[in-house]
């Protein structure tokens, strides 16, 4: 990797989909499993503990922060029927270039293994120094945008977030806006301690690996007590939210055909809209992904509406599939 960190090949392709307050744009398509997850197979019980909690945890606010947030720069719109991105000082059409800004270093899981994984926040590796000088490149070749991964890994506390961490993102955030650059802050995993003991509440008999996160009620209050988490800090500390372009629900949202329920070739489950999927036809595997799919993000998303109503929130797919 070049001395500036940047990501320069595999440019940020926005195979997003954007939501906003202005408008909705329909979200149309379906998605199938991923042979392998994007990191290392660990199922959720490793990073968030073994004994499953009882259903106990306090459910995410409903009430936004006393702090009202800036208003986020970027926005989507209709014109003549085709959403585009705009900005929301000046309404002109704005159209993301960017990189991905990756550092990896070993970083010890909840299960005591180690991983090599998505560094740039550390708090003990954060280097301000280097982003700085990586985003006044990028602003000088003509980048408008920049994605960045928080990690499962070090982000969390036993209570929630790791205020150290979080500083980091602001920072960043800081940085990026310096040099009129908008993040995208993407995840492929939630951390463990109060997230990993609501999410263990569905876990994992009857649903593991990614299918917990997507087709289950704890998996959904698990990801919106986070994604409020996190906007809340943001902006009870002063963060420049203008320059957050979106909060990324995963980097590549996918389902684990090989694990439960989806490997399952019999018998009846019940999924997070309610409904009731035979496992025994594989239409009705499809149907269950697709229809749940669409159900948790619309219900992420409105939960970080009630925190942070500018927001933009976005999706991403893993494209071979």
């Amino acid at each position: 990797m070049p001395p500036t960190e940047i990501r320069k090949r595999g440019l940020l392709i926005f195979f997003l989909i954007i939501v906003s307050t202005a408008c909705n744009l329909p979200l149309k398509g379906a998605v199938s499993a991923s042979p392998t997850p994007p990191q290392a197979t660990t199922p959720p019980n490793q990073n968030t503990g073994t004994i499953p909690t009882p259903r106990t945890a306090a459910p995410p606010t409903d009430t936004p922060t006393s702090a009202p947030p800036s208003e986020h720069r970027i926005g989507v719109r209709l014109v003549d029927g085709v959403g585009e991105f705009y900005d929301r000082i000046n309404s002109e059409r704005f159209v993301p270039r960017g990189n991905n800004y990756i550092r990896l270093a070993p970083q010890r899981r909840e299960d005591g293994s180690t991983q090599v994984y998505h560094s740039v926040f550390d708090p003990r590796g954060y280097n301000p120094e280097a982003i700085s000088s990586a985003f006044q490149e990028m602003h000088d070749l003509g980048y408008n945008s920049v994605r960045v991964f928080v990690s499962q890994n070090t982000i969390g506390a036993s209570g929630g977030l790791d205020p150290a961490y979080m500083d980091n993102v602001i920072d960043f955030l800081r940085l990026a806006q310096e040099n009129e650059l908008h993040v995208i802050i993407t995840q492929d995993w939630l951390p463990g301690g109060k997230y990993g003991r609501i999410l263990n509440r569905d876990c994992c008999d009857t649903f593991t690996m990614m299918n917990v996160h997507f087709l289950t009620q704890a998996g959904l209050e698990a990801n919106q007590a986070y994604f409020q988490d996190f906007a809340s800090y943001l902006i009870e500390h002063d963060a420049p939210m203008e320059a957050l372009f979106s909060y990324e629900l995963r980097n590549e949202l996918y389902f684990d055909m090989d694990f439960p329920p989806l490997s399952f070739t019999s018998g009846k489950i019940t999924a997070l809209n309610g409904e009731t999927y035979d496992m025994s036809r594989l239409e009705d595997k499809q149907r269950m992904v697709a229809e749940n799919m669409v159900l948790w993000i619309d219900q992420v998303r409105e939960s970080i509406l009630k925190v942070d109503p500018s927001s933009l929130v976005s999706v991403g797919f893993f494209w071979p599939q």
